[in-house]
Parts: C-alpha cells; sequence; structure tokens
C-alpha cells in the first residue's frame, strides 16, 4: 500500500471516529442541545481539526443518518427475502421499517430529522440529498416495490407509482412521529403502540393491495 491510500485510509478512519463519537453526544444530548465542542472533546480532537472533517453539525448529524439508511437498507433486504409478489414485499418492507424504528430508535429519530427540515437550509450538498432519495436509498427500494407490484397484478394501478410512494412515506413517518411523540395521550386512551401500527398496516392493505 502506497503513501497516498495510507493516508487516505487513515483520514476514513478518523472521520468514523469522529461520527462514533458525534453518535453518542447526540444520542445522549439531543441535536438541538448537541454542540461541536461536544463532539471534539469526546472525540479527543480539536475544534479545528474537527471542522477539516465535517463542516456544521448539520453536516455531521447527516453522516450519523446515513449510517442509518445503510441498518435500514440492509434490514428491508433481509426483509423480502422469501416473499413472491410485490404486494407480499411491501407489507415486509412496512414491517421492517416499523421494526427498525423500535430497535435502533436513535437512528430513526436522526432519519426523522430530516425529513422534517427543509434540506435547502440545512447546508448539504446536491449529492449529500441525491444519495438520500435516489439510488439504491430506503424510498427508492420502495417505489421499484410497488412497481413491482403494479407489474405483477398484486398492487393496484391508476397513480404514478413516485406519487404513491412518496404518499406511503409521508403516511408512515407521519404514524411513527405521532406515537413517539404523542405516547402519554395514547396511554391515557388506552391505546398501545401496536394497535396504532397494526390499525395503518391494515389500511394500507386495504387501499392498495388487490
Amino acid at each position: 500500500m502506497g503513501i497516498p491510500e495510507r493516508k487516505e485510509r487513515e483520514k476514513e478512519r478518523r472521520r468514523q471516529e469522529i461520527i462514533d463519537a458525534a453518535e453518542k453526544v447526540f444520542f445522549r444530548q439531543g441535536f438541538d442541545r448537541a454542540s461541536m465542542d461536544q463532539v471534539a472533546e469526546e472525540a479527543e480532537l480539536s475544534k479545528g481539526t474537527l471542522y477539516l472533517y465535517f463542516k456544521s453539525k448539520e453536516d455531521l448529524h447527516w453522516a450519523i443518518a446515513e449510517r442509518g439508511m445503510q441498518i435500514l437498507k440492509e434490514s428491508i433486504r433481509q426483509s423480502v427475502v422469501g416473499t413472491k409478489t410485490g404486494a407480499e414485499k411491501l407489507m415486509a418492507i412496512g414491517l421492517c421499517f416499523i421494526g427498525f424504528s423500535e430497535k435502533y430508535r436513535d437512528y430513526f429519530l436522526s432519519l426523522l430529522f430530516f425529513e422534517g427540515k427543509n434540506l435547502k437550509k440545512l447546508n448539504l450538498s446536491r449529492d449529500q440529498i441525491y444519495e438520500a432519495f435516489h439510488g439504491d436509498s430506503p424510498i427508492m427500494i420502495l417505489q421499484q416495490t410497488i412497481e413491482e407490484g403494479m407489474s405483477d397484478g398484486s398492487i393496484r394501478t391508476g397513480l404514478p407509482a413516485a406519487s404513491l410512494t412518496h404518499t406511503l412515506w409521508a403516511q408512515t413517518l407521519g404514524v411513527l412521529q405521532v406515537i413517539q411523540n404523542k405516547k402519554e395521550v395514547f396511554d391515557l386512551f388506552g391505546i398501545d403502540r401496536k394497535s396504532l401500527i397494526l390499525s395503518h398496516i391494515e389500511i394500507l392493505k386495504n387501499g392498495l393491495i388487490q
């Protein structure tokens, strides 16, 4: 291995260590209360060195969200093994996403943070935004699944796949966000999380699956 390759590998190792430190700080403090000073202290780096790798707190938070997206994508791939139709795959993905929100709550909240923001105001590059919503991103996997279901006849047609995809994405995120934020209200009415999630899935099934 040459010197340039070694330097690049060392740079990437340091970058991952910074993200590790940021996860500890952000997950412990919450994004709004966390500071780059705290991340630098956790990573045992100077603030100047930290800014060589990440230009802003939002940029660093995005790197954490990207980790979450990688975990979600791998979970989705595993969840659809053995499914035969687009509709079966869609239901498997829905359950997988809900499971992800429970098992990896901090990563889910990181993804949710960006879903609720105007990305243009977060100092993210066009490449970062494109990566999140194209290629093999979770939302594109969802769209491909819907297109597959429309082709094999297991999912109703009538709406463009892209529009349906983003509608489903927004609906599911909205349900999960409400569940996260309104737990006390649901407890007051004796409504548990599982019943809300199952109701949401049943509505999706009745509306989409033939």
